[in-house]
């Protein structure tokens, strides 16, 4: 996107922020056609967006990035290649801007492999009800949610962590990666069954 100018990058965010989709660029030869679908992709699209734009007075690269996260998750790969980066990781940090810190944003894995998302827990914090499901959230979205929410609230306990991060999550699911976890030497465990109380393993606490 940024090869375009910033006009384009105005009119990518100004897009975004409502819920529609990516314009279609065409050119040929000393003419440059945009054509901008009239629907949404997803209207309540449009609540988490202004919500977050409002809250932490999001720059333009930032309301570009989240709303293309919004409408779907990206590998690293994919997000740089739709906005011109390649593989120049410092460009792709550049549009993310401060959404891993504001917790808008989630990340998993390492290097190519990669991915980026909404953070289902301000996705539950809005009572957002569009396009994203916590009760379909892969797996490793939600051991993320669970390494941040335990990073936050050391020594809890199972109802604790799964209110925390939404009641509309499979108990169960929680459950099993709380375990995997553990297995995984992420967590640390005391206690079983009802006194059983989570935190982050001694060899990952900062």
């Amino acid at each position: 996107m940024e090869r375009e100018g910033s006009g384009y990058n105005m009119i990518y965010a100004k897009l975004l922020s409502i819920g529609k989709s990516l314009p279609v660029v065409y050119e040929n030869g000393d003419r440059v056609t945009v054509t901008v679908s009239k629907g949404f992709i997803n209207k309540e699209i449009v609540l988490l967006m202004d919500k977050a734009i409002n809250k932490f007075l999001l720059k333009q690269k930032e309301i570009i990035t989240l709303g293309l996260l919004a409408q779907q998750p990206y590998s690293a790969t994919e997000l740089s290649k739709i906005l011109n980066q390649g593989e120049q990781q410092q460009g792709l940090r550049n549009w993310l801007g401060n959404l891993l810190e504001y917790d808008l944003v989630i990340k998993s894995g390492e290097g190519k492999g990669t991915q980026y998302d909404i953070n289902p827990k301000f996705v539950h914090q809005i009572n957002f009800k569009g396009k994203v499901n916590l009760k379909k959230t892969q797996d490793y979205r939600l051991e993320e949610l669970i390494y941040k929410d335990i990073s936050s609230f050391s020594n809890s306990s199972f109802g604790d962590i799964h209110k925390r991060i939404g009641q509309d999550v499979n108990k169960n699911t929680v459950r099993r990666i709380l375990t995997q976890m553990v297995e995984n030497n992420r967590l640390n465990v005391v206690g079983v069954n009802r006194w059983a109380r989570y935190s982050i393993a001694r060899n990952l606490q900062e």
